[in-house]
């Protein structure tokens, strides 16, 4: 049905008009029946003057599937590019409010009638691919929202716990401070200031994180979590924080608190996840740990430097699904594999160790 072909446009009946838009595909052919009630043909089409009166069509008649709208706008472009309209309008008849989305799909669809060439041309590809886009994002928002539940339902879990000390399975972190000796000698004054606030820090962080202090020696942290990615979590955020932390410029004077890579009070820190065994102790009341994970986690908090996080592969793999959602896609370099040296009789044990960082800081990758 070319341009040479005798048949006008508005010669178009609305059971052709059907028939088109019936094979756009099968989501189309529930709109047949209600295009020949309404009358959908040549001549209705041809009533609309411009583009800017189909869009307001398309609002009166409430269609807002934005793919149908932008591949019929393209279409009816293309026609209003060759075809003079009439400058009547006809007004649509009671049945036409009742089956909007089928008229006004129906209308635009017939507006590609009397062409040979059905072909998409870059337009309508630029306008399908610019909808796949939005009608993908809006899945990706979809799925955005599900993840948030899933997590605040986490949260709220693990909120109901976090005074609870996990217990069988956890997941333990270390941390302490790197030249600490050192820091003390060169300005006892400064450095107990920053020991302060290197404790507020850490506090606020492992409430924050739902962690359970074990406890404290000296300046280093033992702290035990229910899941892995909290523990992870917890530790991304103490080395922002340290690197960010208002430190006296007495403390960043010293060399041991500052440097090419981290700024202020360096702390290294350690997380493995595994077997814990508990107990609680009579005078403090409070859950002591012991077992693998703790030895684990020793070992690796010894072979750390100062602003670096060792995760075990354990750890990794077991918060890895939330790296995005949760963890803010923080870097991640493979160190190797590690032997732990064993504890009394037993064997020595090898793991897998990460250095994990903070989307926002450097690896440092120093063993």
């Amino acid at each position: 049905m070319g341009s040479s072909n005798s048949k006008t446009f508005g010669d178009t009946p609305a059971d052709e008009v059907a028939k088109t838009v019936s094979s756009f595909g099968e989501k189309y052919q529930q709109y047949e029946k209600a295009i020949k009630e309404n009358r959908i043909d040549g001549i209705y089409l041809e009533t609309l003057k411009n583009e800017e009166e189909f869009f307001q069509t398309l609002d009166n008649l409430k269609i807002t599937s934005r793919l149908h709208r932008r591949k019929l706008s393209a279409a009816y472009r293309r026609r209003t590019s060759s075809t003079t309209y009439s400058s009547c309008r006809l007004s649509f008849g009671s049945t036409a409010s009742t089956s909007s989305s089928s008229s006004s799909l129906a209308s635009l669809a017939g507006s590609i009638m009397g062409e040979d060439d059905l072909s998409l041309d870059l337009s309508v590809v630029s306008s399908i691919l610019e909808d796949a886009a939005s009608e993908q994002e809006q899945a990706n928002d979809k799925l955005r929202r599900q993840v948030k539940i899933l997590r605040d339902e986490n949260k709220q879990t693990s909120l109901s716990s976090c005074y609870q000390p996990p217990e069988g399975h956890a997941t333990i972190v270390r941390t302490d401070i790197e030249s600490s000796t050192n820091l003390w000698e060169a300005d006892p004054k400064a450095m107990l200031k920053a020991l302060h606030l290197h404790n507020d820090i850490m506090r606020q962080e492992i409430t924050n994180s739902y962690g359970y202090e074990i406890g404290t020696e000296g300046d280093s942290f033992a702290v035990a979590f229910h899941q892995a990615s909290d523990a992870l979590i917890f530790a991304l955020n103490i080395q922002e924080r340290m690197n960010s932390a208002p430190w006296d410029n007495d403390i960043l004077a010293l060399p041991w608190a500052n440097g090419p890579q981290r700024r202020g009070i360096r702390v290294r820190i350690s997380v493995h996840t595994d077997t814990v065994e508990t107990s609680k102790d009579p005078t403090t009341d409070r859950i002591k740990y012991s077992g693998p994970a703790m030895d684990i986690a020793k070992s690796l908090e010894g072979i750390a430097v100062g602003g670096q996080i060792v995760a075990s592969h354990d750890t990794w793999m077991a918060a890895f699904p939330v790296a995005e959602s949760q963890l803010g896609c923080p870097r991640v370099l493979s160190l190797g594999m590690h032997t732990i040296p064993p504890k009394g009789s037993g064997e020595a044990v090898t793991k897998r160790i990460l250095e994990v960082a903070p989307a926002s800081l450097s690896l440092i990758a120093t063993l």
